[in-house]
């Protein structure tokens, strides 16, 4: 059988997997906080102010703004976000140069079959880029304006990825260096490639200030410039996660490392992971050793990425596939360097010695990736991610439809708002929306707060409100009635229970009137 069809029959079963998969995935807040940006948006100019407290480059939100002036169905992002990561599977199957099953393996792994497949995220598109930028710079002569652009795009897709991006384009120019025998006059014979330099700096400029919000923000405000040995290692423990990302066989498995569910002890947990991740990137360094430019790109991508961890944003599994992808182009790129003799003697045997089984490392990481997509995808299927959906369909198909709705945690309430495409009412930040504003207007309440703010609503509008709490409500209220509960899903706070809060007139006595209620009627009605 041609290899031609051999691929397309692998990235049919691929895409069939990942439809399967998609078809029992309920999308998070992430996915749709994303998404109701998007489509909340009349113009390029409402989009950019629209995102600037979300801490992401534009990249993924101009998809999406180009694909929900198309549609208003959010499926059509599950859509688009599965054909982006069957593009990067077929793009990896068909051009990368290390042998047949380590591709195939790695297509059906935990990343892109599951976490930046069935999870419509800014990471997907980050990830087909950087295997794009890999097939260009495996052409005997590279155009370097092209590969800098994808780069540059690469750049706008989000902060770990933009660091890799920083991280390959030292590499192509160091890379270059050297096959020009370390001339800088050699520059002078690339033009595309000083233009691509000064397209990426350029690039590099736009995704920091897009990334950077405003003054007011109120979400992941601090830095962390003081060395503490004990918090960096906590960081370290990522590239262990990100090599091995099976997870805890629990529900609320995703994120969660295997490690953490074997019974051992916090402290027990986190020095077996930071010692097997030093010992990964040990051998990962070694084994590039005797190529000096990949080891650079595998170690300062991976010191870059640790650093950012470390002084602005811990992240989770889906940031630190970043490792995961740094070593894999580092991986496709090293076919295309030939190696050198490295002194001391003892470093170069051993570099040897890593290169000799190194099909062994990779099948070890690449069948931890195929374990860890099959058990999430079980998990997919069997529980609800997020019982956001859940809560929309019932109140869509029910009387509660057009009733005005107020939830307690804002974020908890994207998705339903999403899957709803109606507004509900914010009293954290008093507005109504169908996103949230990651300002420092947002205000933490308590249930008391927030019965009291919804029967201010409920007056205001003179009619029944439905209230959307994330834990049962430990206090009650005359007009509250319990109405359903919402409690399966992996997603823990992504857990509802819904109350309806009778409208009777002038119920409260004055002086049980609470001061200054901040309470926004929509627009039109008083």
């Amino acid at each position: 059988m041609k290899a031609s069809y051999i691929y397309a029959i692998i990235v049919a079963l691929y895409l069939g997997l990942g439809i399967y998969s998609g078809l029992h995935h309920e999308m998070w807040r992430d996915e749709l906080q994303a998404w109701s940006l998007a489509a909340s948006s009349n113009s390029l100019g409402e989009l950019y102010a629209n995102t600037r407290y979300e801490g992401h480059p534009l990249l993924w939100f101009l998809v999406l703004f180009a694909l929900t002036s198309v549609t208003k169905q959010v499926v059509a992002m599950q859509v688009i976000h599965l054909l982006i990561a069957a593009a990067a599977a077929t793009i990896l199957l068909v051009y990368a140069p290390f042998p047949r099953w380590q591709r195939i393996l790695l297509i059906f792994g935990y990343f892109m079959l599951y976490e930046y497949a069935t999870i419509c995220r800014n990471y997907g598109i980050a990830v087909l880029l950087l295997l794009i930028y890999c097939v260009l710079m495996s052409r005997p002569r590279v155009n370097y304006l092209l590969a800098f652009g994808v780069l540059t795009l690469l750049a706008q897709t989000n902060v770990f990825y933009a660091i890799a991006a920083v991280a390959l384009a030292l590499f192509t120019l160091i890379q270059y260096g050297y096959s020009a025998g370390g001339k800088v006059a050699g520059l002078l014979r690339r033009p595309d490639l000083v233009a691509g330099g000064v397209l990426f700096g350029l690039g590099l400029g736009v995704a920091a200030f897009t990334m950077m919000p405003p003054p007011d923000t109120g979400y992941a405000t601090g830095w962390n410039f003081a060395f503490d040995p004990g918090l960096f290692a906590l960081q370290v423990d990522h590239i262990w996660e990100s090599y091995f990302p099976i997870p805890k066989l629990t529900k609320d498995f995703w994120t969660n490392n295997v490690m953490d569910g074997l019974g051992l002890s916090a402290a027990v947990s986190h020095y077996a992971k930071l010692l097997l991740s030093v010992g990964i990137l040990l051998y990962v360094l070694l084994l590039f050793a005797r190529k000096p430019t990949i080891a650079f790109l595998a170690g300062f991508g991976t010191l870059a990425i640790l650093t950012f961890c470390y002084v602005k944003y811990s992240g989770y599994l889906y940031h630190h596939g970043s490792f995961y992808f740094l070593f894999i182009a580092a991986y496709w790129l090293s076919y295309y360097v030939t190696p050198i003799r490295v002194r001391p003697v003892l470093v170069n045997r051993v570099s040897v010695w890593c290169n000799r089984y190194s099909g062994v490392f990779l099948l070890t990481i690449l069948l931890a990736g195929v374990a860890a997509a099959s058990i999430s995808i079980y998990k997919e299927v069997r529980y609800p991610f997020s019982e956001s959906k859940a809560v929309a369909q019932f109140i869509d198909k029910s009387s509660y439809r057009d009733y005005p709705i107020a939830g307690k945690l804002d974020y908890t309430l994207t998705p339903v708002a999403s899957y709803l495409s109606k507004k509900i009412y914010y009293p954290q930040a008093d507005r109504w929306g169908s996103f949230v504003i990651w300002n420092a207007r947002r205000d933490s309440i308590s249930t008391e707060q927030f019965i009291r703010e919804g029967q201010q609503l409920s007056q205001g509008l003179k009619r029944d409100v439905l209230l959307i709490f994330n834990q049962k409500p430990g206090v009650g209220a005359s007009r509250l009635i319990p109405l359903r509960s919402f409690t399966n899903g992996i997603i823990t706070d992504e857990q509802y229970y819904l109350y309806i809060l009778k409208y009777v007139p002038d119920t409260l006595p004055l002086r049980e009137q609470p001061p200054q209620l901040r309470v926004s009627l929509p627009h039109g009605v008083r």
